[in-house]
């Protein structure tokens, strides 16, 4: 049975929806930037280092985003007249836009609430620059849930009886794939260059510190934190988003080819991630009301989402979808796993292993190169077992698609 087939025999499939939640994303990420841009800055030598941080970044990425452009334009003419597939052609090119509107986005946000941040804590102390950065950061967060949600959308709602419908949605990941490795690639470079340059000019040749204001380097590293650890970060997740999703779908296509239900389980992935912002846009705004230190609040805004999220999902399998009940066990796996790889994350990063070679290091380099890199090796392992646990577990209750709905 062919693909436009099994699915046009499917008529509850409705993804209105999702674009209606898709687009709720967006107004949140309106309202986190109306936020970050109505706070004055009225320090004239700040305002002047963050405007020559933004020109910078934004140079950055018009000109590497002139470099992308061609390149997807190249793709996009060779599929559309070469293979003669204008709706992969334009569902490439569509991928390929919304990634770089959603880092062009979160550019914008990332500069202005950066010196913000830096106003914040000198006015208003560690609460107040931790809520500013956690306001800048959600604008890319939700962009990049917000566009791919839309994205995918838009496709189930013009594609979905199409008869290469596989190939479209992957061709809209492919284009999402094409601006990350150019983003993270190109970015990273430059960020390391600028931070190596940095170092060079100003500890090495004028015996400055990195960060001093007297460096001129200063400005390209910070535009290089922007641009790496922003655009190109962003970029990345948007395209780990949407290849996770699309993965799920293409899987659920082929595993309940003949089930009663099978639209359910195309839109499933999709319904995860519109719970999902919902349970996001929850725990974002939890930290406007539970106060306490920054480490904390990052983590009850987690567990407050997860929550949400967890409760959601339930509903939504169980009473609404009527989906296979153990598709919720994959599903709690995926978060499981997640809040573990943090809570490892930040043991590795900021406790007793960091305490440890801050100690060895007063003995010399060579100490501190040995006994970091054994760290850096060591932290590895639990990530690795909590993956590997985490694909046996979701395999054994829901076999590749179970796999995939973990990982969205």
């Amino acid at each position: 049975m062919q693909i436009v087939d099994i699915i046009s025999e499917h008529s509850l499939f409705n993804p209105n929806l999702v674009v209606l939640v898709a687009l709720g994303g967006m107004a949140v990420v309106a309202y986190l930037y109306h936020k970050i841009s109505s706070i004055e800055v009225h320090d004239a030598k700040a305002n002047k280092i963050a405007k020559a941080i933004h020109n910078g970044a934004m140079t950055f990425l018009r000109e590497e985003y002139k470099v992308i452009l061609l390149v997807v334009a190249i793709i996009t003419v060779g599929l559309y007249l070469g293979a003669h597939k204008p709706a992969i052609a334009l569902c490439f090119a569509f991928g390929a836009f919304t990634s770089m509107l959603t880092g062009f986005v979160g550019m914008i946000a990332a500069t202005k609430a950066n010196v913000r941040t830096a106003m914040a804590a000198k006015e208003q102390g560690e609460h107040g620059a931790f809520k500013m950065a956690f306001f800048g950061g959600g604008v890319m967060g939700f962009a990049v849930a917000s566009m791919g949600l839309f994205g995918l959308a838009l496709i189930f709602m013009n594609f979905k009886g199409h008869s290469e419908f596989i190939q479209i949605l992957s061709a809209f990941g492919f284009g999402a794939s094409l601006v990350a490795f150019f983003a993270r690639v190109g970015g990273g470079i430059y960020t390391k260059a600028a931070d190596v340059g940095a170092d060079l000019a100003g500890k090495l040749e004028a015996g400055i510190p990195e960060d001093d204001p007297r460096n001129p380097a200063v400005i390209a590293d910070n535009v290089g934190d922007c641009v790496g650890d922003t655009a190109g970060m962003g970029a990345d997740i948007y395209e780990s988003y949407i290849g996770a999703m699309v993965s799920a779908i293409i899987l659920g296509l082929s595993q309940y080819a003949n089930h009663d239900l099978l639209d359910s389980y195309l839109i499933f992935p999709l319904a995860l991630s519109v719970i999902g912002m919902l349970g996001s846009i929850l725990g974002i705004f939890s930290n406007l009301m539970l106060k306490s230190e920054p480490s904390a609040m990052l983590r009850n805004a987690t567990y407050v989402a997860i929550a949400g999220f967890l409760a959601g999902s339930y509903w939504y399998i169980n009473n609404f979808a009527q989906l296979d009940s153990n598709l919720f066990y994959c599903v709690v796996v995926g978060c499981v796993s997640g809040v573990l790889i943090g809570l490892i994350t930040e043991y590795y990063t900021s406790s007793t292993p960091i305490a440890k070679l801050a100690n060895i290091s007063r003995s010399g380099a060579a100490t501190n190169i040995i006994y970091g890199l054994s760290i850096g090796f060591e932290s590895t392992v639990l990530p690795v077992l909590a993956l590997v646990g985490s694909v046996l577990i979701s395999y054994h209750f829901g076999s590749l698609y179970g796999i995939a709905i973990s990982a969205v």
